[in-house]
């Protein structure tokens, strides 16, 4: 890990406090879970940071400069890596015998009186009137490992996009970088939408994503396809679910979906093919 850490790089000119440091520091914040640089320099008398990091605790402004300038390519080059060595020592796992990615957004702060250039805004309606919100909004790339997931990329919001046009922008990255770590996307209903099932299929990859009534023409297709087969039921505990592996979807016209058998069948007999022709 030393060496990972060492990897990080920024663009400061003459750096008293070398980037490792910051690196490590954070580091071992998010991993005790203390929620802020606030909190984590709220932890500076203690004695056994100069044994963790080489060196005394940075201050909170002090880290919060060091990352702005951070070279992120070299903390990707870093995450490859350490994704290397997990692959090769077989750590990540599969989920029900899957490489799974998790595609989703997450708002990673927001103020009403600080902002800065990458800021996004949103108005908030409340009971002494409308006022405007800055936040920063990523979406993250995480394969979800049988013993713990495993951050691939993040990549921000920009303004005047939404969050899947975001998504493409990373996926497009994260399928350069780790063509071969996933075989299926999991994602919810936001990302129910042509560009981002035809990158995924382009490339080879199943995806689940979730079908809200937003799409009712969608939903009313599926519900009348399903009266016609019976499902697969499983029970756990008190959840029952019932699962239909079913082709001939047409109701949405923007996505030409693969043909073929499906990779994930439900060891059950399909209806007749001609119904779907």
């Amino acid at each position: 890990m030393g060496a990972l850490f060492s990897s990080a790089l920024d663009s400061r000119p003459r750096p008293q406090i070398p980037t490792a440091v910051v690196v490590r520091a954070v580091f071992l914040m998010m991993a005790a879970r203390m929620g802020s640089l606030h909190a984590l320099e709220q932890e500076q008398a203690n004695r056994g940071w100069p044994g963790w990091l080489g060196a005394d605790l940075p201050s909170a402004d002090t880290v919060g400069r060091v990352f702005a300038r951070m070279a992120l390519e070299s903390l990707r080059l870093a995450i490859r890596t350490l994704y290397g060595r997990f692959r090769r020592n077989k750590v990540l796992g599969k989920t029900h015998g899957h490489s799974v990615l998790i595609v989703d957004g997450h708002e990673s702060s927001s103020s009403y009186f600080r902002c800065c250039p990458g800021c996004l805004e949103r108005i908030l309606h409340t009971h002494d009137g409308d006022c405007v919100q800055f936040y920063h909004r990523d979406v993250l790339a995480m394969l979800s490992g049988e013993r713990f997931p495993f951050l691939l990329d993040v990549e921000p919001q920009r303004k005047g996009e939404d969050e899947v046009s975001c998504a493409l922008r990373l996926l497009g990255r994260v399928l350069r970088d780790y063509p071969r770590a996933f075989d299926l996307v999991v994602a919810d209903g936001l990302y129910l939408k042509a560009p981002f099932f035809h990158l995924l299929l382009d490339h080879g990859k199943d995806l689940i994503v979730v079908l809200k009534d937003e799409r009712r023409d969608l939903l009313q297709d599926a519900q009348g396809i399903f009266r016609l087969a019976e499902p697969v039921v499983l029970v756990d505990g008190n959840v029952e679910r019932r699962m239909w592996d079913i082709e001939g979807f047409d109701s949405w016209r923007p996505v030409s979906m693969k043909s073929g058998p499906s990779r994930f069948p439900l060891k059950k007999n399909p209806p007749p093919r001609s119904f779907f022709e």
